[in-house]
């Protein structure tokens, strides 16, 4: 029996750059260069690990240390499959630190975008810049709940507006 091989090609869609400025723990510099990516890999992944949808636009109402840290070990894993494991999602997360969580979440927001259609990029963006981009953080406590609770689900255009909306600025 002769055993067939057949070379399977990726496709990695689009990807946005971010570039992590570190220090060591003796004060050494270092720099880390990603090319982050949406494919269905990775938001597949992201819903495995958070169960929380990016399609929904329902993680970026609930950003934690935890869903970003997920979300941008997702997103660099199409150009970066080292660190395809545990021990990758460990050394993604010490390369985190509150004074770099707003530049990754929009570095993240920004790789997720241009993973759709131009339009709905465009509607996002000014929706966006029209609301002057809220904190990275959930809506407050006294906000009432979300009306849009239906048996038909929520449109993409809302839900990906909202996203844009409570995504870090």
């Amino acid at each position: 029996m002769t055993e067939k091989t057949i070379a399977l090609k990726r496709r990695i869609g689009q990807s946005h750059s971010l570039r992590l400025e570190l220090e060591d723990e003796v004060g050494g510099k270092f720099v880390r260069n990603f090319r982050l990516c949406f494919d269905f890999n990775a938001i597949t992944l992201i819903e495995e690990r958070t169960h929380l949808s990016l399609l929904t636009g329902e993680i970026w109402k609930n950003a934690s240390a935890k869903t970003l840290s997920i979300m941008l070990w997702a997103a660099v894993l199409a150009h970066s499959p080292e660190y395809d494991s545990d021990e990758g999602l460990a050394v993604i997360r010490s390369y985190m630190y509150a004074g770099n969580a707003t530049e990754i979440a929009d570095a993240l927001f920004e790789a997720f975008l241009i993973s759709l259609p131009k339009d709905q990029q465009e509607r996002i963006r000014a929706k966006r810049k029209e609301e002057d981009s809220l904190p990275l953080a959930p809506a407050p406590a006294t906000e009432p709940a979300s009306s849009t609770s239906s048996s038909s689900g929520v449109s993409p255009d809302t839900t990906l507006a909202s996203a844009a909306t409570n995504s870090a600025g």
